[in-house]
């Protein structure tokens, strides 16, 4: 039996907070104020800053290092 597949709606996937990710709520109160924050936070339509070009970059190396192995020390990627 055949059944369709549902295209996601990508109002489903996880909020991505640009410039402010990993950053905590003081720290970011502090630089942008507790009103804008909660603007952020608790709204769909208003995005807060958009990440760096750098900051990105950073992150893919961050992540891409983390936990990293060799792919001949790796017995599933035969």
């Amino acid at each position: 039996m055949f059944l369709p597949l549902q295209m996601p709606d990508l109002s489903l996937n996880e909020r991505h907070y640009g410039s402010l990710t990993g950053l905590n709520k003081a720290e970011t109160a502090a630089k942008h104020g507790e009103a804008l924050v909660k603007i952020w936070r608790h709204s769909y339509d208003i995005p807060p800053p958009p990440m760096t070009f750098i900051m990105s970059l950073a992150r893919y190396v961050r992540r891409s290092n983390y936990g990293a192995e060799p792919p001949y020390r790796n017995p599933y990627s035969i």
